[in-house]
């Protein structure tokens, strides 16, 4: 049984809002069953920053969330997780993996962000060798989450040729990223989540 009323509004929001295909693999979206999300806040071009580990593991995990990356290597296309970073406890319970890259910059990301002004969303995805994702629009509001009103967040990202050397992009991708967005609100749950490339 859910201990805490925020744990129970994304039990109840997953059962109402499963995520499902859109627009290909690289796409979320709520089920068509449940209300459409009403985007209230649009931020072109958001604060954030982008790590990537290119060993096949999650860039990124934390000790204060269950998260849902795949167990096998290397994960599979569409594979995604996403949390809520709300305090300095959750801050402190991120954990960034044995070689991944741009760890300084995402600490000091995370260190100049006022979390009791702010909320840090942390979605974290597999990507082809050669691709990678920049953010280009954060969209937050209200749905309807049975009976309760929930928040929807939405994110749009460009996919990008990489700079430098990769290897091929057949297959599966073999590497991830994990982009922490700065959401300029305070967030406490969400029982939405989309987002398209």
């Amino acid at each position: 049984m859910p201990s805490t009323r925020r744990e129970a509004l994304r039990l109840s929001a997953a059962g109402l809002l499963g995520l499902a295909g859109c627009g290909g693999a690289n796409s979320e979206t709520s089920s068509p069953t449940a209300a459409e999300p009403t985007y209230s806040r649009t931020v072109e071009e958001p604060e954030s920053v982008t790590i990537r580990n290119t060993d096949g593991v999650p860039a990124l995990g934390s000790t204060a969330e269950t998260v849902g990356w795949p167990t096998e290597t290397p994960p599979s296309i569409g594979a995604s997780e996403h949390w809520l970073i709300r305090n300095p406890a959750e801050r402190e319970a991120l954990a960034f993996r044995f070689g991944t890259e741009d760890v300084e910059q995402a600490k000091e990301f995370l260190a100049a962000t006022d979390l009791s002004t702010a909320t840090v969303f942390c979605h974290q995805y597999a990507i082809q060798s050669c691709r990678t994702r920049r953010l280009a629009k954060l969209q937050w509001g209200t749905t309807s989450c049975g009976d309760v009103q929930c928040n929807s967040i939405f994110l749009q990202y460009d996919t990008d040729d990489r700079p430098d050397d990769c290897t091929n992009d057949e297959g599966s991708p073999k590497e991830s990223e994990a982009t922490l967005i700065r959401i300029p609100a305070e967030i406490d749950s969400f029982g939405s989540f989309a987002f398209q490339t």
